[in-house]
């Protein structure tokens, strides 16, 4: 039979905008996390970037249908609920998996435009990278595009360049007429 174990980290001060996460193991091995903040439960499976979120009522009448329903039914009801999403909200679906070299903050838009620039190893039309961005976060064109400049600003190959005061260092952009890629040290 299969052991779990839960370790857990709680931010040392009143509960914020900081989520308390809940690392549960299977085996010794991390099975998945489980994020609870004041307005919202969220679970993240081991393989996944982005959870599943559930606001406090929502929890609770799953729970309550639990007491009546089969276990399938109530994973079912514990779809992915995506938003649209403010730079004090994360995102919750996306078809990009997060990139282990990643230097923005898991969840922002940053890292969602930089998951998506990573996936295409051999570069995006910038055009295309605005669309595919806009179309994930189901924000206007002209916001998309605030944001990609953003993920784009470094100004040579080198991990460490002058770039964006949003920016975080540790990769570089390759330009070719329309065609932007990431360059990883």
């Amino acid at each position: 039979m299969a052991q779990h174990k839960v370790i857990f980290n709680i931010p040392e001060r009143e509960l914020g905008n900081a989520d308390i996460e809940f690392k549960v193991k299977k085996n010794g091995t991390v099975f998945g996390t489980l994020k609870v903040s004041k307005g919202k439960i969220e679970w993240v499976s081991k393989d996944h970037t982005y959870g599943r979120k559930l606001s406090w009522n929502e929890f609770d009448a799953l729970m309550k249908e639990s007491d009546e329903e089969t276990p399938t039914k109530v994973i079912k009801a514990a779809e992915p609920i995506a938003k649209k999403t403010t730079s004090s909200k994360t995102f919750t679906t996306s078809k990009y998996r997060r990139h282990a070299n990643n230097p923005f903050r898991a969840g922002s838009g940053y890292a969602l435009a930089w998951d998506i620039l990573a996936s295409h190893p051999h570069g995006i039309n910038r055009t295309t990278l605005i669309t595919e961005y806009a179309n994930e976060t189901h924000k206007p064109l002209k916001n998309a595009e605030f944001d990609i400049h953003v993920v784009l600003s470094p100004k040579s190959e080198e991990p460490t360049s002058k770039r964006h005061s949003s920016c975080r260092e540790g990769y570089g952009i390759r330009k070719t007429n329309e065609i932007v890629q990431i360059v990883m040290p």
